[in-house]
């Protein structure tokens, strides 16, 4: 199984001299002082670690920030510098108060040159980004009413062509009659039926198509929920094949897939290591 999609960035590119060279810092410090610096720079190091460009701000991030930092900074102290940072630019005031986000030009700009060089398409919401319709070379936009499209669009068609051959798999066949008239003889094209059903006997191929079959439903059901499409994912379809090859059954998957998607995990990290802890509160008893 290939490692996951990257979400996040592992570092950020901060200049030597900000303090120096940006008047907007000196009014963060001349109002806050340094605490306001410091819940500044955790709140910026929280968005690019978590989605790579904003934060989710809710009624618990003050008390929740204001103990990891401790040095004296409180809630209120937390709140203060969110709203100063809010008024002077360093964070989107609009979306602050619109969608609770907390981003910048400058916090998506650093996330451009940090995730540009990776292999897989950028995902980005179009409703938290600043920097204009125009997105860079391997980012795509991806909200909640719009399909993110496939990075391998070959893929995609070549999905479409196995589902409709799909459909059919799990239908009974009626067993022929041999030249004799009885289930088992030799057909009239001169294969051989096995059984007293006429049914022929179940191949691997049977086996791996009918797995394709559960994965295929699985990824409907998580466009359904979310509006997201992973038909033409390979590793996302990977996880679902691994899961399945631990002894996971289908409306299991789909329980964990029900609780999960609220926290908004792709079929690779719920099917992944969060697996043990999910399935557990989905309610589905392994």
């Amino acid at each position: 199984m290939g490692r996951p999609p990257a979400v996040g960035l592992r570092y950020t590119n901060w200049d030597v001299a900000v303090l120096d060279h940006d008047d907007t810092f000196a009014k963060l410090l001349g109002t806050q002082g340094s605490r306001g610096f410091l819940v500044y720079f955790a709140i910026y190091q929280r968005a690019a670690a978590s989605t790579g460009y904003y934060y989710k701000w809710d009624e618990f991030s003050p008390a929740i920030l204001a103990q990891k930092l401790g040095c004296g900074v409180t809630a209120d102290c937390v709140m203060q510098t969110v709203t100063t940072c809010c008024r002077i630019g360093l964070f989107d005031d609009r979306l602050f108060g619109s969608a609770g986000v907390l981003t910048s030009r400058q916090l998506q700009q650093n996330f451009i040159t940090a995730a540009k060089e990776r292999r897989a398409a950028v995902q980005v919401e179009r409703k938290y980004w600043l920097l204009g319709d125009e997105l860079p070379k391997g980012f795509i936009w991806c909200g909640q009413k719009e399909v993110c499209p496939p990075t391998n669009p070959g893929l995609q068609a070549e999905q479409s062509i196995n589902e409709s051959k799909e459909e059919n798999i799990l239908t009974p066949v009626a067993p022929m009659r041999g030249d004799c008239g009885k289930p088992g003889g030799k057909q009239g094209d001169g294969r051989q039926v096995s059984g007293s059903s006429g049914k022929p006997p179940p191949t691997v191929q049977d086996g791996k198509r009918a797995r394709q079959t559960v994965c295929t439903k699985l990824m409907k059901l998580y466009y359904q929920l979310t509006g997201v499409a992973f038909y033409a994912d390979k590793e996302q379809r990977k996880a679902v094949y691994a899961r399945m090859d631990r002894g996971a059954t289908q409306s299991q998957m789909e329980a964990v897939m029900r609780y999960a998607v609220k926290s908004g995990l792709t079929p690779m990290q719920m099917y992944g290591e969060q697996w043990g802890w999910l399935v557990q509160f989905a309610g589905t008893g392994r």
